[in-house]
């Protein structure tokens, strides 16, 4: 159904969100922190 596409679209993002926050947060304390 496009509803369950959507929720699968949206969930495989939260997975890349998640996947990439760690390294943005460190790269930024860095960079605040240098």
């Amino acid at each position: 159904t496009p509803r369950g596409r959507l929720l699968n679209r949206f969930g495989s993002d939260i997975d890349d969100i998640d996947n990439e926050l760690p390294e943005l947060l460190q790269a930024w304390h860095d960079l605040l922190t240098s």
